[in-house]
């Protein structure tokens, strides 16, 4: 089949939706350049927040209370200190920024507990080697050890991986 079709805001459709009171992350003029993974990418974090926020309106016993874009978390990225492995052995301490490709947070109305899960939402389109993977994996664990419950306020983290590329995805 052929590409999907993009669309973006004009002027006129951004003024209204700031006269609506939603903040909206301002585009960067690199980013209208770029090739067909980013927006492949783009799209495929767009349906997995609407697909939750579906889910939500689905189900009365789930509220979703924060959802948030890459676009958004670039702007405050999650500074994270991970070792790393130095050629020659050895390790060596590395500042990284942690930016999910989505984070959303749920309440889940228990009756007998309410219930919170928070959600880092990685989209895999298959592009990424190991070496990147197994870097995002140590920021991930690195943040869990406190600086992720500050910056998101929260205390547990599920971290999903939604790929659509490779042959083992399905394991």
């Amino acid at each position: 089949g052929s590409a999907p079709w993009i669309y973006l805001l004009a002027r006129k459709g951004i003024a209204v939706v700031a006269e609506l009171g939603i903040d909206l992350p301002r585009v960067r003029r690199a980013e209208m350049t770029k090739g067909w993974l980013f927006y492949d990418h783009s799209l495929l974090v767009n349906d997995m927040l609407i697909t939750v926020d579906l889910l939500a309106r689905d189900h009365d016993h789930i509220q979703l209370e924060t959802f948030l874009h890459e676009r958004v978390l670039k702007q405050r990225p999650l500074q994270v200190e991970i070792m790393v492995p130095e050629f020659g052995g050895g390790e060596r301490k590395l500042k990284v920024r942690l930016i999910p490709d989505a984070f959303v947070e749920l309440r889940v109305l228990d009756p007998q507990e309410p219930y919170r899960i928070n959600i880092a939402i990685e989209a895999d389109r298959a592009t990424e080697d190991q070496v990147k993977w197994r870097k995002k994996v140590r920021t991930y664990l690195a943040a869990l050890q406190g600086s992720f419950q500050q910056h998101f306020d929260a205390r547990s983290l599920t971290v999903a991986v939604v790929t659509t590329g490779g042959e083992h995805r399905v394991h």
